[in-house]
């Protein structure tokens, strides 16, 4: 038995609006005159402005420090028609501490395909990056350890296929990485008359 799914119009809007009043993302509709249209609460929250004070604004009045940026990108979508994703990008809050922006831009076209607005959704991804930042300098830090370690040091797979080496694996077992990695780690290592032990 198949389930009726249609809604009425006004239950469509009602949706639409519960979307955009709750959605974990920033939301700006923006006109060619590079007025905001209507915003979400999250994206208000982002710039820092209360939500009134955007309705009706030049981009460059709400969000000076970012006005080129995000007008350009605006722009680039009218003109093209084309969509703009992952775009990231920075800004500093009110206390001095950067933040890193993913945001979209993309058409909202009338029916008979002329673009009304720009659609923008932004997400601060500030703690991702910092994160990732994090990792990047761990790693970092254990590459500089595996090389300075005084001891052979090779890592290899779950089939025992070596990943990676360290100066001093070459210097005990007299394989370069590059003819190391990608074999078997017995190869190399494990002599001749004693593999099939």
């Amino acid at each position: 038995a198949s389930t009726d799914v249609r809604r009425s119009p006004a239950d469509q809007a009602a949706e639409l609006d519960l979307f955009f009043r709750t959605a974990p993302v920033g939301v700006a509709f923006i006109d060619r005159q590079m007025r905001y249209l209507s915003v979400n609460a999250r994206l208000a929250d982002y710039h820092g402005v209360p939500l009134d004070d955007h309705v009706g604004k030049k981009i460059f009045e709400v969000i000076p420090a970012m006005a080129n940026e995000v007008t350009s990108a605006v722009r680039r979508v009218f003109v093209t028609g084309d969509p703009l994703f992952n775009h990231e990008s920075t800004s500093l809050d009110p206390d001095g501490a950067e933040r890193v922006w993913l945001s979209n831009y993309f058409p909202l076209r009338t029916s008979g395909g002329e673009i009304q607005s720009v659609a923008v959704m932004v997400l601060d991804i500030t703690a991702r990056k910092t994160a990732e930042q994090g990792l990047s300098v761990q790693k970092a830090y254990l590459e500089q350890l595996l090389e300075l370690a005084p001891e052979a040091v090779v890592i290899v797979d779950t089939k025992n296929i070596v990943q990676r080496t360290n100066r001093e694996f070459t210097n005990f077992f007299g394989y370069t990485a590059s003819e190391a990695i990608g074999r078997d780690l017995d190869d190399l290592v494990v002599p001749e008359e004693r593999r099939d032990e």
